[in-house]
């Protein structure tokens, strides 16, 4: 497993979020962790770095979308002290889902 990709993040800033398109804040689009490296702590690791990223850049607030069914995924940014400030409608085929919009201000 050394030197293996264990997952990655993606970040957008300015016109390239996909809703606020606020300058003072970050978007976290993705985190994304390989099964075989997941209860690694490493998705911890790298929101801790994301949102020291936002920080540094004097973000106002980091903002996320989930799938209001992924409920790991909600108690993990719930438990990193975002809360749920929204929600955005998405069609998946004829099937329509919601996200939480969720925040981190700083």
């Amino acid at each position: 497993m050394e030197g293996e990709t264990a997952g990655y993040f993606k970040i957008n800033l300015g016109d390239a979020q996909t809703e606020f398109k606020d300058e003072d804040a970050m978007e976290l689009e993705r985190i994304y962790i390989r099964k075989e490296f997941q209860n690694q702590k490493i998705g911890q690791k790298i929101l801790d770095n994301v949102i020291e990223m936002a920080i540094q850049r004097k973000m106002r607030y980091l903002w996320l979308g989930v799938w209001e069914h992924n409920h790991r995924g909600l108690n993990f940014y719930l438990k990193n002290k975002f809360e749920v400030t929204g929600s955005h409608p998405y069609m998946v085929g004829n099937d329509r889902q919601t996200n939480k919009i969720m925040k981190l201000f700083f």
